[in-house]
């Protein structure tokens, strides 16, 4: 939860800033930010302490660590939009990635269904 809907301030779009760069901690360590601390404490401490970042930081790129740096900008004034940060490099290096999955993603679906089906 972002530190201005914890603290039952004004927000907007930001917060979903704030969720996206939890979810790419979350996707990239396994576990979201202080998982092992109760979820009470993480509300205090996320309006309390400093925003939360990649444990290891040898595993991950520059780009990656300055995407989730800036979706966790605690200070929503200062964090970007979701448009600024689809602009951001660390997604725009990837921006033909999908395009190239695609039709990989699609082939995985048939085969699960065509397994589906003989099942």
């Amino acid at each position: 939860m972002a530190p201005e809907v914890i603290q039952a301030s004004r927000y907007d779009g930001k917060v979903d800033v704030w969720a996206l760069g939890v979810s790419a901690i979350e996707m990239a360590e396994g576990l979201p930010p202080k998982a092992t601390v109760h979820p009470t404490r993480v509300l205090f401490m996320t309006s309390n302490e400093p925003a939360p970042m990649l444990e290891d930081k040898q595993k991950w790129s520059l780009e990656f660590h300055d995407f989730v740096a800036k979706c966790l900008t605690k200070d929503p004034r200062l964090r970007a939009t979701a448009s600024e940060m689809l602009k951001h490099e660390f997604i725009e290096k990837f921006k033909d990635g999908a395009s190239v999955m695609m039709p990989k993603i699609e082939k995985a679906k048939q085969i699960r269904e065509a397994q589906n089906i003989a099942s």
